[in-house]
Protein backbone atom coordinates (compact mmCIF):
# COMPACT_ATOMS: atom_id res chain seq x y z
CA UNK A 1 0.00 0.00 0.00
CA UNK A 2 2.58 2.29 0.80
CA UNK A 3 4.02 2.20 -2.95
CA UNK A 4 1.08 2.10 -4.51
CA UNK A 5 0.38 5.73 -2.39
CA UNK A 6 4.13 6.99 -3.42
CA UNK A 7 3.56 5.56 -7.01
CA UNK A 8 0.36 7.60 -6.53
CA UNK A 9 1.73 10.64 -5.65
CA UNK A 10 4.51 10.76 -8.24
CA UNK A 11 2.08 10.45 -10.92
CA UNK A 12 -0.07 13.10 -9.87
CA UNK A 13 2.42 16.01 -9.45
CA UNK A 14 3.38 15.39 -13.15
CA UNK A 15 -0.02 14.46 -14.52
CA UNK A 16 -2.41 16.96 -12.58
CA UNK A 17 -5.43 17.73 -14.96
CA UNK A 18 -9.13 18.91 -14.74
CA UNK A 19 -12.11 17.28 -12.92
CA UNK A 20 -14.04 16.57 -15.39
CA UNK A 21 -17.23 15.24 -13.27
CA UNK A 22 -17.78 18.43 -10.92
CA UNK A 23 -18.71 21.97 -11.86
CA UNK A 24 -15.86 24.16 -10.25
CA UNK A 25 -14.21 27.40 -10.48
CA UNK A 26 -13.82 28.72 -14.01
CA UNK A 27 -11.66 31.66 -15.21
CA UNK A 28 -12.69 33.99 -17.07
CA UNK A 29 -10.75 36.71 -19.04
CA UNK A 30 -8.27 38.77 -16.98
CA UNK A 31 -9.73 42.31 -17.47
CA UNK A 32 -5.95 44.12 -17.41
CA UNK A 33 -3.20 42.61 -18.63
CA UNK A 34 -0.43 43.91 -15.64
CA UNK A 35 -3.28 44.48 -13.43
CA UNK A 36 -4.65 42.99 -10.92
CA UNK A 37 -8.16 42.70 -9.33
CA UNK A 38 -8.41 44.60 -6.68
CA UNK A 39 -12.23 45.35 -6.26
CA UNK A 40 -15.47 44.78 -7.58
CA UNK A 41 -18.97 45.82 -7.85
CA UNK A 42 -22.30 44.89 -9.24
CA UNK A 43 -24.31 47.20 -11.19
CA UNK A 44 -27.81 45.65 -12.07
CA UNK A 45 -26.62 42.47 -13.64
CA UNK A 46 -23.31 43.57 -14.63
CA UNK A 47 -20.03 43.27 -13.26
CA UNK A 48 -16.96 45.75 -12.87
CA UNK A 49 -13.77 45.44 -11.48
CA UNK A 50 -11.29 48.34 -10.06
CA UNK A 51 -7.52 47.12 -11.37
CA UNK A 52 -4.28 48.71 -10.88
CA UNK A 53 -4.44 49.51 -14.53
CA UNK A 54 -8.07 51.29 -13.64
CA UNK A 55 -11.61 50.17 -13.83
CA UNK A 56 -13.05 48.09 -16.32
CA UNK A 57 -16.96 46.94 -17.11
CA UNK A 58 -18.53 43.35 -17.94
CA UNK A 59 -22.12 42.76 -19.36
CA UNK A 60 -21.62 39.10 -19.94
CA UNK A 61 -19.97 37.78 -16.99
CA UNK A 62 -16.56 38.19 -17.20
CA UNK A 63 -16.21 37.19 -20.75
CA UNK A 64 -15.23 40.44 -22.33
CA UNK A 65 -14.05 43.28 -20.65
CA UNK A 66 -14.06 47.09 -21.69
CA UNK A 67 -11.76 49.87 -20.04
CA UNK A 68 -14.43 52.39 -18.69
CA UNK A 69 -11.42 54.42 -16.86
CA UNK A 70 -7.66 54.52 -17.23
CA UNK A 71 -4.92 54.25 -14.84
CA UNK A 72 -3.85 57.57 -15.69
CA UNK A 73 -6.85 58.28 -14.03
CA UNK A 74 -7.27 55.77 -11.39
CA UNK A 75 -4.82 53.56 -10.07
CA UNK A 76 -5.12 50.35 -7.44
CA UNK A 77 -9.13 50.63 -7.80
CA UNK A 78 -9.54 49.30 -3.90
CA UNK A 79 -13.51 49.83 -3.56
CA UNK A 80 -16.65 50.70 -5.12
CA UNK A 81 -20.04 51.81 -3.38
CA UNK A 82 -23.37 52.24 -4.23
CA UNK A 83 -24.99 55.45 -3.04
CA UNK A 84 -28.54 56.04 -3.46
CA UNK A 85 -29.62 59.92 -4.28
CA UNK A 86 -32.07 62.57 -3.25
CA UNK A 87 -33.66 61.56 -6.73
CA UNK A 88 -34.14 57.67 -6.23
CA UNK A 89 -31.55 57.09 -8.07
CA UNK A 90 -28.41 55.22 -8.00
CA UNK A 91 -24.47 56.55 -8.24
CA UNK A 92 -21.60 54.58 -8.00
CA UNK A 93 -18.65 55.82 -6.33
CA UNK A 94 -14.71 54.57 -6.99
CA UNK A 95 -11.96 55.14 -5.17
CA UNK A 96 -8.16 54.37 -5.34
CA UNK A 97 -4.72 56.25 -6.01
CA UNK A 98 -5.83 59.58 -7.28
CA UNK A 99 -9.01 59.68 -4.88
CA UNK A 100 -12.32 59.15 -5.55
CA UNK A 101 -14.60 59.19 -8.82
CA UNK A 102 -18.41 59.07 -9.74
CA UNK A 103 -20.39 57.74 -12.22
CA UNK A 104 -24.43 58.10 -12.70
CA UNK A 105 -24.86 55.72 -15.20
CA UNK A 106 -24.32 52.19 -14.06
CA UNK A 107 -20.52 52.37 -14.53
CA UNK A 108 -20.08 53.14 -18.15
CA UNK A 109 -18.38 56.53 -17.72
CA UNK A 110 -16.32 58.19 -14.79
CA UNK A 111 -15.84 61.67 -13.62
CA UNK A 112 -13.56 62.52 -10.97
CA UNK A 113 -15.43 63.62 -7.46
CA UNK A 114 -12.36 65.12 -5.76
CA UNK A 115 -11.85 68.11 -4.56
CA UNK A 116 -10.22 67.40 -0.81
CA UNK A 117 -8.95 64.07 -2.33
CA UNK A 118 -6.45 64.72 -5.14
CA UNK A 119 -3.56 62.24 -4.87
CA UNK A 120 -4.87 60.46 -2.31
CA UNK A 121 -5.02 57.24 -1.80
CA UNK A 122 -8.74 55.93 -1.02
CA UNK A 123 -8.75 52.02 0.52
CA UNK A 124 -12.28 52.42 1.44
CA UNK A 125 -16.11 53.72 0.64
CA UNK A 126 -19.02 53.84 2.85
CA UNK A 127 -22.17 55.69 3.01
CA UNK A 128 -24.21 57.03 5.70
CA UNK A 129 -28.47 58.33 6.04
CA UNK A 130 -29.08 59.95 9.48
CA UNK A 131 -32.80 59.69 10.91
CA UNK A 132 -33.07 63.68 8.89
CA UNK A 133 -32.28 61.83 5.73
CA UNK A 134 -28.69 63.38 5.46
CA UNK A 135 -25.72 61.44 3.47
CA UNK A 136 -22.70 61.79 4.45
CA UNK A 137 -19.48 59.87 2.70
CA UNK A 138 -16.58 58.87 3.78
CA UNK A 139 -13.49 57.51 2.65
CA UNK A 140 -10.67 55.51 4.07
CA UNK A 141 -7.16 56.72 2.76
CA UNK A 142 -3.75 55.32 3.38
CA UNK A 143 -0.95 57.38 4.45
CA UNK A 144 1.03 59.36 1.22
CA UNK A 145 3.52 62.56 0.53
CA UNK A 146 1.10 63.85 -2.07
CA UNK A 147 -1.89 65.20 0.19
CA UNK A 148 -2.56 68.50 -0.95
CA UNK A 149 -4.61 69.57 2.13
CA UNK A 150 -1.46 68.57 4.18
CA UNK A 151 -2.90 65.82 5.88
CA UNK A 152 -1.72 62.42 5.26
CA UNK A 153 -4.52 58.95 5.79
CA UNK A 154 -7.18 58.97 8.42
CA UNK A 155 -10.74 59.24 7.08
CA UNK A 156 -12.31 62.10 4.79
CA UNK A 157 -15.79 62.74 4.84
CA UNK A 158 -18.36 64.66 2.09
CA UNK A 159 -21.68 65.72 2.56
CA UNK A 160 -22.19 66.86 -1.04
CA UNK A 161 -21.96 63.60 -2.83
CA UNK A 162 -18.19 63.97 -3.65
CA UNK A 163 -18.30 67.50 -4.34
CA UNK A 164 -15.51 67.81 -1.80
CA UNK A 165 -14.34 66.52 0.91
CA UNK A 166 -12.64 67.12 4.61
CA UNK A 167 -10.59 65.14 6.81
CA UNK A 168 -12.25 64.30 9.62
CA UNK A 169 -9.74 62.12 12.08
CA UNK A 170 -7.67 59.25 12.61
CA UNK A 171 -4.31 61.42 10.71
CA UNK A 172 -1.31 59.72 10.27
CA UNK A 173 -3.08 56.28 10.05
CA UNK A 174 -3.71 53.62 7.19
CA UNK A 175 -7.35 53.41 6.82
CA UNK A 176 -8.52 50.10 5.27
CA UNK A 177 -11.25 49.61 5.89
CA UNK A 178 -14.58 51.50 6.93
CA UNK A 179 -18.13 50.87 7.31
CA UNK A 180 -21.72 52.31 8.36
CA UNK A 181 -24.06 50.41 10.55
CA UNK A 182 -26.88 50.88 13.01
CA UNK A 183 -27.15 50.55 16.12
CA UNK A 184 -30.39 49.39 17.82
CA UNK A 185 -31.66 53.15 18.13
CA UNK A 186 -31.33 53.79 15.01
CA UNK A 187 -28.21 55.79 14.87
CA UNK A 188 -25.33 55.29 12.63
CA UNK A 189 -21.95 54.12 13.72
CA UNK A 190 -19.07 54.05 10.95
CA UNK A 191 -16.16 51.71 11.88
CA UNK A 192 -12.94 52.17 10.78
CA UNK A 193 -10.36 49.73 10.56
CA UNK A 194 -6.67 51.32 10.68
CA UNK A 195 -2.85 50.26 10.99
CA UNK A 196 -0.69 53.09 12.69
CA UNK A 197 3.36 52.11 13.80
CA UNK A 198 2.53 48.34 12.96
CA UNK A 199 -0.20 48.15 15.05
CA UNK A 200 -4.06 48.16 14.45
CA UNK A 201 -7.82 48.08 15.58
CA UNK A 202 -11.15 49.26 14.88
CA UNK A 203 -12.25 52.84 15.75
CA UNK A 204 -15.61 53.77 16.12
CA UNK A 205 -17.92 56.80 15.70
CA UNK A 206 -21.06 58.14 16.70
CA UNK A 207 -21.18 61.22 15.76
CA UNK A 208 -20.94 61.11 12.24
CA UNK A 209 -16.83 61.07 12.29
CA UNK A 210 -16.23 63.74 14.26
CA UNK A 211 -14.71 62.00 16.89
CA UNK A 212 -13.71 58.29 17.71
CA UNK A 213 -12.97 55.58 20.25
CA UNK A 214 -10.96 52.48 19.75
CA UNK A 215 -12.60 49.08 20.09
CA UNK A 216 -11.41 46.35 22.20
CA UNK A 217 -10.59 44.41 19.24
CA UNK A 218 -6.53 44.72 18.55
CA UNK A 219 -5.07 43.33 15.57
CA UNK A 220 -2.42 44.13 12.79
CA UNK A 221 -4.29 44.47 9.55
CA UNK A 222 -8.62 44.77 9.67
CA UNK A 223 -9.14 44.39 5.87
CA UNK A 224 -12.85 44.30 5.15
CA UNK A 225 -15.88 44.89 7.19
CA UNK A 226 -19.46 42.43 5.75
CA UNK A 227 -22.89 43.27 7.53
CA UNK A 228 -25.37 40.80 8.17
CA UNK A 229 -27.90 42.18 5.90
CA UNK A 230 -30.76 41.60 8.84
CA UNK A 231 -31.00 45.20 9.69
CA UNK A 232 -30.28 44.11 13.36
CA UNK A 233 -28.02 41.62 13.04
CA UNK A 234 -24.03 41.60 13.88
CA UNK A 235 -20.80 42.94 12.19
CA UNK A 236 -18.23 40.94 10.82
CA UNK A 237 -14.23 42.09 10.28
CA UNK A 238 -11.92 40.54 8.25
CA UNK A 239 -8.32 40.42 9.60
CA UNK A 240 -4.73 39.22 8.96
CA UNK A 241 -5.73 36.59 12.22
CA UNK A 242 -9.27 35.30 10.85
CA UNK A 243 -12.50 36.67 11.06
CA UNK A 244 -14.11 38.60 14.34
CA UNK A 245 -17.67 39.27 14.98
CA UNK A 246 -19.68 41.64 17.56
CA UNK A 247 -23.24 41.99 18.17
CA UNK A 248 -23.21 44.77 20.44
CA UNK A 249 -22.52 47.50 17.26
CA UNK A 250 -18.63 46.85 17.06
CA UNK A 251 -17.93 47.79 20.66
CA UNK A 252 -16.73 44.45 21.18
CA UNK A 253 -15.71 41.99 19.11
CA UNK A 254 -15.21 37.87 19.29
CA UNK A 255 -12.75 35.61 17.23
CA UNK A 256 -14.85 33.07 14.91
CA UNK A 257 -12.64 30.05 15.98
CA UNK A 258 -14.55 27.91 13.76
CA UNK A 259 -13.37 30.51 10.67
CA UNK A 260 -10.86 30.87 8.07
CA UNK A 261 -7.26 30.70 10.23
CA UNK A 262 -5.72 32.81 6.93
CA UNK A 263 -5.73 36.39 6.35
CA UNK A 264 -9.18 37.08 4.98
CA UNK A 265 -9.34 40.04 2.59
CA UNK A 266 -12.66 39.99 1.70
CA UNK A 267 -16.21 39.32 2.67
CA UNK A 268 -19.91 38.70 1.45
CA UNK A 269 -23.21 37.70 2.25
CA UNK A 270 -25.66 36.36 -0.81
CA UNK A 271 -29.49 34.96 0.36
CA UNK A 272 -29.90 31.28 0.38
CA UNK A 273 -33.55 31.61 -0.80
CA UNK A 274 -35.10 30.21 2.10
CA UNK A 275 -34.87 33.58 4.41
CA UNK A 276 -31.26 33.16 5.30
CA UNK A 277 -27.33 33.99 3.92
CA UNK A 278 -24.52 32.51 2.94
CA UNK A 279 -21.54 33.99 3.98
CA UNK A 280 -18.67 34.01 2.13
CA UNK A 281 -14.84 35.26 2.82
CA UNK A 282 -11.52 35.38 0.31
CA UNK A 283 -8.52 34.53 1.91
CA UNK A 284 -4.68 34.94 1.64
CA UNK A 285 -2.95 31.60 0.38
CA UNK A 286 -6.46 29.67 1.76
CA UNK A 287 -8.99 30.59 -1.19
CA UNK A 288 -12.35 30.81 -0.73
CA UNK A 289 -14.55 30.13 1.98
CA UNK A 290 -18.50 29.50 2.93
CA UNK A 291 -20.33 29.53 5.93
CA UNK A 292 -24.27 28.62 5.90
CA UNK A 293 -25.04 28.99 9.25
CA UNK A 294 -23.75 32.51 10.56
CA UNK A 295 -20.13 32.34 10.45
CA UNK A 296 -20.24 29.69 12.97
CA UNK A 297 -18.66 26.80 10.60
CA UNK A 298 -17.30 27.08 7.02
CA UNK A 299 -15.51 24.80 3.99
CA UNK A 300 -13.26 25.50 1.46
CA UNK A 301 -14.78 25.53 -2.15
CA UNK A 302 -11.53 25.81 -4.01
CA UNK A 303 -12.32 23.07 -6.33
CA UNK A 304 -10.50 24.23 -9.43
CA UNK A 305 -8.81 26.71 -8.02
CA UNK A 306 -4.48 26.02 -8.14
CA UNK A 307 -2.60 27.07 -5.09
CA UNK A 308 -1.12 29.54 -6.96
CA UNK A 309 -4.65 31.03 -7.42
CA UNK A 310 -5.96 30.50 -3.94
CA UNK A 311 -4.92 34.25 -2.66
CA UNK A 312 -7.88 36.23 -3.10
CA UNK A 313 -8.05 39.70 -3.02
CA UNK A 314 -12.14 40.39 -3.43
CA UNK A 315 -15.56 38.73 -3.87
CA UNK A 316 -18.83 39.76 -5.50
CA UNK A 317 -22.02 37.81 -6.05
CA UNK A 318 -23.99 38.58 -9.31
CA UNK A 319 -27.09 36.43 -10.15
CA UNK A 320 -26.42 33.10 -9.40
CA UNK A 321 -22.51 33.53 -9.61
CA UNK A 322 -19.62 34.33 -7.39
CA UNK A 323 -16.76 36.03 -8.52
CA UNK A 324 -13.12 35.94 -7.23
CA UNK A 325 -10.41 37.81 -7.88
CA UNK A 326 -6.37 35.99 -6.86
CA UNK A 327 -3.11 37.93 -6.71
CA UNK A 328 -1.19 35.45 -8.47
CA UNK A 329 1.29 37.09 -11.12
CA UNK A 330 -1.04 39.23 -13.16
CA UNK A 331 -3.83 37.92 -11.42
CA UNK A 332 -7.19 36.68 -12.66
CA UNK A 333 -10.89 36.67 -12.08
CA UNK A 334 -12.69 33.46 -11.23
CA UNK A 335 -16.42 32.55 -11.66
CA UNK A 336 -18.50 29.56 -9.76
CA UNK A 337 -22.35 28.90 -9.45
CA UNK A 338 -23.52 29.45 -5.99
CA UNK A 339 -25.71 26.65 -6.33
CA UNK A 340 -23.37 24.58 -6.98
CA UNK A 341 -21.09 25.48 -4.45
CA UNK A 342 -23.89 25.12 -1.84
CA UNK A 343 -24.58 21.93 -3.13
CA UNK A 344 -20.56 20.28 -3.27
CA UNK A 345 -20.77 21.49 0.96
CA UNK A 346 -24.37 19.85 1.35
CA UNK A 347 -23.71 16.35 -0.46
CA UNK A 348 -21.43 15.10 2.26
CA UNK A 349 -23.57 12.83 4.53
CA UNK A 350 -22.00 13.41 8.37
CA UNK A 351 -22.55 12.13 11.46
CA UNK A 352 -20.18 14.41 14.75
CA UNK A 353 -19.40 11.67 16.97
CA UNK A 354 -16.02 11.88 16.91
CA UNK A 355 -14.24 7.97 15.63
CA UNK A 356 -11.21 7.07 17.43
CA UNK A 357 -9.17 6.16 14.79
CA UNK A 358 -8.45 6.91 11.07
CA UNK A 359 -10.39 4.49 8.67
CA UNK A 360 -11.56 4.48 4.81
CA UNK A 361 -14.12 1.55 4.27
CA UNK A 362 -13.84 -0.19 0.68
CA UNK A 363 -16.93 1.66 -1.10
CA UNK A 364 -20.52 -0.03 -1.59
CA UNK A 365 -21.04 -1.60 -3.79
CA UNK A 366 -17.98 -3.03 -5.54
CA UNK A 367 -17.88 -3.56 -8.18
CA UNK A 368 -20.32 -0.89 -9.04
CA UNK A 369 -22.55 0.77 -12.09
CA UNK A 370 -22.94 3.83 -12.24
CA UNK A 371 -22.54 4.95 -8.76
CA UNK A 372 -21.16 3.92 -5.39
CA UNK A 373 -20.73 5.25 -1.96
CA UNK A 374 -17.77 5.93 0.16
CA UNK A 375 -17.53 6.17 3.98
CA UNK A 376 -14.75 7.56 6.39
CA UNK A 377 -14.25 8.49 9.45
CA UNK A 378 -11.97 10.64 10.53
CA UNK A 379 -10.18 11.81 14.07
CA UNK A 380 -8.93 14.81 13.90
CA UNK A 381 -10.14 18.50 12.42
CA UNK A 382 -8.70 20.14 9.22
CA UNK A 383 -8.31 19.82 5.83
CA UNK A 384 -9.94 16.68 3.73
CA UNK A 385 -9.14 15.64 0.21
CA UNK A 386 -11.16 13.07 -1.16
CA UNK A 387 -9.90 12.35 -4.83
CA UNK A 388 -10.07 9.74 -7.72
CA UNK A 389 -7.87 8.42 -9.92
CA UNK A 390 -7.61 5.62 -12.75
CA UNK A 391 -5.10 3.35 -13.09
CA UNK A 392 -2.38 5.56 -14.91
CA UNK A 393 -2.59 8.30 -11.84
CA UNK A 394 -4.68 10.89 -14.04
CA UNK A 395 -6.96 12.73 -11.44
CA UNK A 396 -10.44 12.13 -12.64
CA UNK A 397 -12.70 13.38 -9.93
CA UNK A 398 -12.62 15.48 -6.16
CA UNK A 399 -15.15 14.47 -4.34
CA UNK A 400 -14.13 16.59 -1.45
CA UNK A 401 -11.87 19.63 -0.56
CA UNK A 402 -12.82 21.62 2.36
CA UNK A 403 -11.91 22.13 5.89
CA UNK A 404 -14.37 19.80 8.10
CA UNK A 405 -15.06 18.74 11.72
CA UNK A 406 -13.75 15.42 13.11
CA UNK A 407 -16.48 12.84 12.26
CA UNK A 408 -17.70 9.75 10.42
CA UNK A 409 -18.78 10.94 6.45
CA UNK A 410 -20.10 9.25 3.45
CA UNK A 411 -20.74 10.25 -0.04
CA UNK A 412 -22.08 8.74 -3.34
CA UNK A 413 -19.48 9.07 -6.29
CA UNK A 414 -21.29 8.78 -9.61
CA UNK A 415 -19.33 7.59 -12.93
CA UNK A 416 -21.48 7.72 -14.92
CA UNK A 417 -19.32 9.70 -17.43
CA UNK A 418 -16.08 7.02 -16.90
CA UNK A 419 -15.53 4.10 -18.95
CA UNK A 420 -15.27 0.69 -17.09
CA UNK A 421 -11.83 0.09 -15.42
CA UNK A 422 -10.07 0.33 -12.12
CA UNK A 423 -10.00 3.21 -10.01
CA UNK A 424 -8.17 4.14 -6.97
CA UNK A 425 -10.01 6.88 -4.26
CA UNK A 426 -7.69 8.41 -1.92
CA UNK A 427 -8.19 10.02 1.00
CA UNK A 428 -5.78 12.56 3.01
CA UNK A 429 -6.85 14.65 6.21
CA UNK A 430 -4.19 16.51 7.68
CA UNK A 431 -0.96 14.39 7.87
CA UNK A 432 -3.39 11.13 7.36
CA UNK A 433 -3.12 9.55 3.96
CA UNK A 434 -5.32 6.40 2.23
CA UNK A 435 -5.94 4.76 -1.02
CA UNK A 436 -8.35 1.72 -1.87
CA UNK A 437 -8.93 0.49 -5.33
CA UNK A 438 -12.68 0.37 -6.51
CA UNK A 439 -14.17 -1.52 -9.99
CA UNK A 440 -16.87 0.05 -12.73
CA UNK A 441 -17.99 -2.39 -14.79
CA UNK A 442 -20.71 -1.36 -17.64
Amino acid sequence: MKKLNKFLFLLIAVIAITNPLRAQWVQTNTPSLGGIVMSFCVSDSDLISGTGHGIFYSADNGTTWTEVLPWTKLEFVSTFIEVPTESDGTNLFAGGLGGVYKSTNGGTSWIAANSGLENQEVRSLAVSTDETGTTTLFAGTAITSGGTDGTTGGVFRSTDYGTSWSACGLDSSDVYAVTVIKDETGTPIILAGIEANNNGTIFRSTDNGSSWTAATLFTYFTASFAADPNESGPIYAGTYSGIFKSTDSGINWTHLDGGPNWSVHSLTFCPNGIGGMNFFAGTFNGGVFLSTNNGENWSAVNTGLTYEDESVTALAVSGNYIFASTSYLNGGVWRRPVSEILASVTSVNYSENVPSNFQLDQNYPNPFNPSTKISWKSPVSGHQLLKVYDVLGNEVATLVDEEKPAGSYEIEFDASKLSSGTYFYQLRAGSLLETRKMVLLK
